[in-house]
């Protein structure tokens, strides 16, 4: 899990946060190749959603420097469909 000391020069507490939701998502990524494993197609539907939230978090938490994005734009994430739904 991401470490970040509050005592650094310069600690922006948003970049703290953000770390944290990229580690929610790479984590989100682990569960999906499980429960795709599984053919859980709507578990797997339901973590990709939970995924594609958490990038638009981390975006809106980096802003500028990882390319703002307009509250109502979602963002550019790659994600494979499930088969059925």
């Amino acid at each position: 899990m991401p470490t970040v000391f509050k005592h650094e020069k310069g600690h922006n507490p948003n970049d703290e946060a953000a770390d944290i939701i990229a580690y929610i998502r790479h984590m989100l990524g682990e569960l999906r190749t499980i429960a795709a494993g599984q053919s859980e197609d709507m578990l797997v539907y339901l973590i990709e959603m939970a995924a594609v939230e958490a990038s638009d978090v981390v975006l809106r938490r980096k802003g500028p420097l990882y390319g703002e994005i307009d509250g109502n734009e979602p963002a550019r994430v790659a994600v494979k469909t499930p088969r059925k739904i």
